[in-house]
This record gives structure tokens, C-alpha cells and sequence, in this order.
């Protein structure tokens, strides 16, 4: 039960990491850049995560479906950036 957050939380931070690798991508400093740029931007879904988490296991009922429709937005919004910027950027995957 305590994993049903996993599965959006890995897809929100691979998301990120595709989208802040085409910003990166065009930097000198690409090594440095990308974990300057994605160590700030997980924090938000780290806390999400774990507080839902948290709020499941001390509450006896609990509706986890807040929890999961942020961290489903996480997604959607870095799956949209990700994607814009691969338009933009115009290399083919």
C-alpha cells in the first residue's frame, strides 16, 4: 500500500530529468548545470511524496487520491515542458 506513490513520483523525476537535459544540453557546463537545475525542482516532489505517504500510514482513513493527483501534475507539467523543449529544440530523439 505505502508504494502507490512510487510510480508517480519516478515518472515526475525521469520527466524532469528529460526536460532539464535539453537545457542543459546546449551548455558548456552540462555536467555541472543539470544537477544544479534538478536537485532544486525535486525537492517539491519529494515533499509531496513523503507527506502523503506519511498522512497514509498515521491516519486510519485516509483518501491517497490528493496525494497522487499532485504528483500526478508534477507529471503532466514536466512531461509538457520535456516535450516542448524537445519542439524547440528540434533534434530527433
Amino acid at each position: 500500500m505505502n508504494l502507490i506513490f512510487l510510480l508517480p513520483g519516478v515518472l515526475c523525476i525521469s520527466f524532469l530529468g528529460v526536460a532539464l537535459s535539453h537545457i542543459s544540453d546546449s551548455s558548456r557546463l552540462k555536467e555541472i548545470l543539470l544537477p544544479l537545475l534538478m536537485i532544486p525542482f525535486t525537492i517539491p516532489i519529494l515533499l509531496f511524496g513523503m507527506e502523503a505517504e506519511r498522512k497514509l500510514e498515521r491516519m486510519p482513513v485516509f483518501d491517497p487520491i490528493p496525494g497522487i493527483a499532485i504528483l500526478l501534475s508534477f507529471c503532466i507539467f514536466y512531461a509538457g515542458i520535456g516535450i516542448l523543449l524537445l519542439e524547440l529544440s528540434g533534434d530527433e530523439p
